[in-house]
């Protein structure tokens, strides 16, 4: 077994956390023969993999992040990766230079050469602004739980290491009750079940992605009262690839019985969503929360369906969460259907190019509780055709729901359906994840023209 012990969390040290005072004598104490090691030394770590062990081994690998590199080790040194490039992607010209170093540190003259052929070809890509949070779902979430915390002292909020991530990282110094479980998923999921048995309500925070590996313990809460708050979900995150990029949830989380699952598009949505899965919701809800500020709050279609003042101080209605909410035409014969930010952002850019002149949008922000099959027959019955755009691998998300319903109303709209066939690499920028996924108006409209014979 080997423990690759670089003392990091998320945002500062693993002792800071969860300290463990001798972890050789706890293996030990299993039954390891245990060993410390340069875990950035390749060399190191292959002698001690070739001696054959006389009983189970324990090798605590101390690492270095960037270890490999000398180049990432002096950057950080210099103060110009935050976190010792735990979280953080380099910019165009440290690529390229580490693209090099690495090459030459092989001394394979094979790859160099393939590296100086295509640093000759390369095309540098345009500067992209970084993506705004401010204005995400998920930032809406964490303020609007904020304020409700002020009013609620049953609300505790819970978080695996990822406080700033998630917009929570104020929180205890507001003096609200928070409750830090470190990277363990596990654990905080299934303490959130005990919160809620003593009359807590919990509101569990961490990445989207990260929820997968506590799906026993979300199981095992059944039917009880806890809200997971599931960030940086979807398309919208892509720099870290498959192990961060959460494109199934919306099918997992509904699974399991009795859940809710909730994927505003607007921070409006968010906060009034929220408010009603604490003062409403009978039972467990999922939020499906974005770190991109998409600008679907300011967009006029969006901006006339949002509730008064007034209203916005209320928890979501039944209206809310029953029936899609449309933008565009009411008589539209072509329809697209979407969930969450991303896809809304994409039909709405979508209607503002001629060869979509005359679509509408349907928008599902809710999973979950039976549809409420008059007012779907009500929506569905003048489409001729329904697109459903949605950033989820499914089966179990917005296309699923979509069938349900026709399948329970005799409806035959024609049905396309745009999704992530798998999961990506990393990307450097949003757009690429966007093209390479097939979320672009120009890949629809290639769909579009395939299905129309033309």
């Amino acid at each position: 077994m080997i423990v690759d012990c670089n003392g990091q969390q998320t945002a500062g040290p693993v002792s800071a956390v969860k300290r463990i005072a001798d972890l050789a004598a706890v293996g030990e104490g299993l039954g390891f023969s245990v060993r410390e090691i340069d875990g950035s030394s390749p060399l190191e770590l292959l002698a001690c993999l070739s001696e054959p062990p006389a009983r189970p081994r324990l090798l605590l690998a101390r690492t270095r992040k960037a270890g490999g590199s000398p180049l990432l080790l002096e950057l950080a040194a210099a103060g110009r990766a935050p976190g010792g490039w735990h979280s953080t992607v380099p910019d165009e010209a440290t690529y390229l230079r580490l693209l090099e170093e690495q090459a030459l540190a092989s001394g394979d003259p094979d790859l160099v050469a393939e590296l100086r052929q295509f640093l000759a070809r390369r095309v540098a890509p345009p500067l992209r602004p970084p993506a705004a949070k401010a204005g995400s779902t998920g930032a809406a979430f964490a303020r609007e739980l904020a304020r409700l915390m002020t009013e609620r002292p049953d609300l505790v909020a819970l978080d695996a290491d990822l406080a700033q991530p998630c917009g929570i990282d104020g929180f205890a110094r507001a003096g609200h009750p928070f409750l830090e479980l470190g990277i363990a998923e596990q654990d905080m999921v299934g303490v959130a079940g005990g919160l809620a048995l003593a009359g807590r309500l919990p509101v569990v925070h961490t990445y989207a992605s990260f929820f997968k590996r506590a799906y026993d313990q979300l199981h095992g809460n059944g039917g009880l009262k806890v809200i997971y708050a599931g960030h940086y979900a979807g398309l919208c995150y892509h720099t870290d690839g498959k192990t961060h990029q959460s494109l199934a949830d919306v099918s997992l989380f509904n699974t399991l019985p009795g859940m809710t699952v909730l994927d505003p598009a607007t921070g409006w949505q968010a906060a009034r969503l929220l408010r009603w899965a604490v003062r409403g919701a009978a039972g467990p809800t999922y939020f499906r929360l974005r770190r991109t500020d998409l600008g679907l709050d300011a967009h006029p279609l969006l901006q006339a369906c949002c509730p008064t003042p007034e209203e916005l101080r209320q928890e979501a209605g039944p209206a809310e969460l029953d029936r899609p909410l449309l933008l565009g035409p009411p008589d539209a014969s072509r329809v697209f259907l979407v969930g969450g930010a991303v896809a809304a952002r994409l039909a709405l850019d979508c209607l503002a190019r001629p060869e979509f002149a005359g679509w509408a949008i349907l928008l599902q922000s809710v999973y979950g509780p039976p549809p409420h099959l008059p007012s779907w027959r009500e929506v569905l019955a003048p489409r001729e055709l329904v697109f459903v755009l949605e950033d989820d691998t499914g089966p179990g998300g917005l296309h699923a729901l979509l069938c349900t319903v026709l399948a329970a109303t005799g409806l035959h709209p024609r049905v396309l359906w745009q999704h992530p066939a798998g999961l990506g690499p990393s990307f450097r920028n949003l757009p690429d994840c966007l093209e390479y996924h097939g979320f672009t108006p120009e890949h629809l409209r290639r769909r579009l023209r395939e299905a129309d014979g033309g």
